[in-house]
């Protein structure tokens, strides 16, 4: 009885591939967008046909504030595959990107009639209703959109404390503030770490008379960010009796 041993090698090409995608991913973990460019035009040479390079290399370009250049890329993306999803999503990022919110709508509703319960493209689609100053209909997408991702666990990407804000300070005109309290309650259970979120979270309660819950937040805040002036002029502002001196 004998055993054969043979050793598996992997083509150059094929380890190439391996070392440049473990570069992506730790260039995109720095955030060094710079990085991130010169590999993705790397795999658009060796991938021309691709379209998912060009996309994530619009989004460096975005954050390298590129965006003439990015247009360019999702351009060149739109002629290799028209009405692919991953381009549409990349254009609706480049719209809400440089401002054309109108165009970012009719992008978003494209992609719904693709995917009609992808929770990104309803982020965006709310952002894009935002930024044309159409509030209402805003509201109505993104509150549920809040509810459903905190039963997922995770909140879509663009679903960020600048959209609550400004869904939050419409509701605030409107005087509903269960509504605002939702939002913020149920954004913080997805963003346990957002101080932002939970100072604004303490004024909405303190305003409804909720100390209890008003202390915790504080308590939690102070865990998370023991210096934190805003969350002591708001102490002081709304005069909440906390019992405690603003530490050192």
């Amino acid at each position: 009885t004998f055993t054969v041993t043979r050793t598996v090698e992997f083509r150059q090409e094929m380890l190439d591939f391996k070392k440049r995608k473990e570069q992506l991913e730790h260039a995109q973990a720095q955030g060094n967008y710079s990085e991130l460019k010169r590999l993705e035009l790397i795999n658009i040479e060796l991938f021309p046909q691709q379209v998912i390079y060009y996309v994530d290399l619009s989004i460096c370009l975005m954050h390298l504030n590129e965006v003439d250049l990015a247009w360019q890329v999702l351009s060149q993306a739109w002629q290799i595959a028209r009405n692919s999803y991953r381009v549409l999503i990349g254009m609706s990022n480049y719209f809400l990107k440089v401002g054309n919110f109108a165009m970012a709508e009719k992008t978003c509703k494209i992609l719904m009639d693709m995917a009609p319960n992808e929770l990104m493209v309803l982020a965006m689609l709310t952002e894009s209703l935002l930024g044309q100053n159409r509030y209402e209909e805003a509201v109505k997408i993104g509150v549920p959109l809040i509810e459903v991702a905190s039963m997922v666990g995770e909140l879509p990407e663009g679903m960020n404390y600048y959209l609550i804000r400004r869904m939050a300070d419409y509701l605030e005109q409107k005087k509903d503030y269960n509504t605002i309290l939702h939002l913020w309650e149920t954004y913080i259970k997805n963003k346990q770490n957002d101080i932002e979120a939970r100072l604004e979270l303490v004024k909405v309660l303190t305003r409804q008379g909720n100390l209890a819950r008003v202390l915790q937040l504080i308590t939690e805040i102070r865990n998370i960010s023991p210096k934190n002036n805003e969350l002591e002029t708001i102490i002081r502002e709304y005069n909440i009796p906390t019992g405690k001196k603003r530490p050192d």
